[in-house]
């Protein structure tokens, strides 16, 4: 189990509705670390100044502009996300079979599993923050716009060690981020005689990137985080599409291209030598590929009412994600009826022409798994993508007639949510799950009624 203890304290100020100030200290002891380096201890503080409560402003009449304020803030944030007391060589029990002349015999042993760091402690996050709030035509139109740089130091990452030590990789406070952002929320809310109407929409995008990292590298799968790389940023080879024929297995000298296997022929992945020495390693040709993490998030909603009538819309999506997709490549993983048809259709075939091979999408089914199952950028994509999450239609009669009936209200309504996703995914597929169990869109339309006595 884990224990926490928390003390948290909080001084506000606000003078006349225009200059706001708020400073909060807090101290977190965590049971995860060693009692020397338990305790953190996280500041913050922030202010604002609302410029349309000042009288210069309020003389200068702009009367569009109802409200104007301005928001800056900084403060210290703890995470201690980290296993089970990480500062303890601990142990795992299992039951083991032993020779005792010709006897076999079970004895119940144990085995340090777990590398103790003694002085791991808590990963830091500093945020300094810039805000701004609008409101203009009376507060029908509104603004709230944020900017942050965060710096993450003393990050819990896993630290690699020899195979030979026999512990798990460890995990260590060494590394140190970088994080910039924005948000940008607007709302407009009007009516029009009896018709009744808003918009909102919100944009907000951040980049990560990894600063010092004391010369260490973390490679997890086909994501690599190492000093000036993206945080989780790809990592693998650079593709240099399909090889169309046995002809293509020769350079313009007529010398054997690179191949990451002996046994890469036509219809596999071709992979750039990045440093020349004539041999596709994993050492020495595997690069960063791209930020994993979704860029430029956005959603938004619309609503109106007219006389009973109700209308309410809600999408959101990502404006560029470099995605990757691996089913391409390990289509028959799965039972046929799980396959895609648009897989089938658009592999490399050995009876198919130069032509037709030429625009095949994905290598051709093989048991060389080493060539199509590397991880490498020919299956990264932009998974950019818009969707609409609901749409309701509905209409409330009129009470004059449901009193008749004892109702005080009854609504009919039709919604449609988790519609298909506009995106570069196959027709079908959910952009908004990573792992295959999820992957396609479950859409749903309910017919409702609404009563109330």
């Amino acid at each position: 189990h884990t224990a926490y203890r928390s003390t948290f304290g909080r001084i506000m100020y606000n003078y006349n509705n225009r200059y706001l100030l708020q400073a909060n200290l807090r101290s977190d002891s965590s049971s995860r670390f060693d009692k020397k380096h338990r305790i953190g201890y996280f500041p913050s503080i922030s202010g604002g100044w609302v410029i349309s409560e000042e009288p210069f402003f309020k003389d200068l009449h702009i009367k569009p502009l109802s409200f104007l304020k301005f928001r800056a803030s900084y403060g210290l944030l703890g995470n201690d996300r980290v296993g089970e007391y990480p500062y303890l060589p601990l142990l795992a029990y299992s039951d083991q079979l032993f020779y005792e002349g010709n006897n076999v015999t079970s004895y119940l042993t144990a085995a340090q599993w777990q590398y103790a760091i003694r002085n791991i402690s808590w990963e830091t996050t500093k945020t300094f923050g810039l805000g701004l709030d609008v409101a203009l035509l009376d507060g029908r139109l509104r603004l709230t716009a944020d900017y942050y740089y965060k710096i993450t130091k003393d990050m819990i990452l896993d630290v690699d060690i020899p195979d030979y030590v026999g512990y798990d990789n460890p995990q260590q406070n060494t590394g140190k981020m970088k994080t910039t952002g924005f948000e940008i929320e607007m709302s407009w809310n009007d009516h029009i005689n009896d018709f009744h109407y808003g918009i909102s929409a919100n944009l907000s995008d951040y980049r990560s990137k990894m600063g010092y990292m004391a010369n260490r590298q973390k490679i997890d799968d086909n994501k690599i985080t190492e000093e000036g790389s993206y945080f989780n940023e790809w990592y693998g080879y650079k593709s240099m599409g399909i090889i169309l024929n046995d002809a293509a297995m020769l350079d313009e000298n007529g010398n054997t291209i690179p191949v990451l296997t002996n046994n890469d022929k036509a219809g596999n992945i071709r992979y750039q030598d990045i440093d020349g020495d004539g041999k596709i390693t994993a050492s020495a040709d595997r690069v960063r590929l791209g930020n994993s993490l979704p860029e430029m998030q956005y959603g938004g909603s619309l609503w109106a009412e007219w006389k009973g009538l109700d209308f309410n819309l809600s999408f959101q999506g990502v404006g560029h994600q470099l995605a990757y997709w691996n089913w391409p490549g390990t289509p028959f993983n799965y039972q046929a009826y799980a396959c895609p048809v648009n897989l089938i259709e658009s592999h490399w075939s050995p009876t198919a022409t130069d032509a037709e091979n030429a625009k095949a999408k994905y290598p051709k089914l093989t048991t060389n798994s080493a060539n199509i199952y590397a991880k490498s950028d020919f299956y990264i994509f932009n998974g950019a993508y818009m969707r609409i999450k609901n749409i309701t239609l509905g209409y409330t009669l009129p009470s004059e007639f449901t009193k008749k009936f004892f109702v005080n209200k009854l609504r009919v309504y039709f919604s449609a949510n988790d519609l298909p996703a506009f995106s570069k995914y196959p027709e079908g597929f959910d952009p908004e799950w990573g792992d295959r169990a999820k992957d396609l869109i479950m859409s749903s339309y309910i017919f409702g009624l609404n009563v109330s006595f």
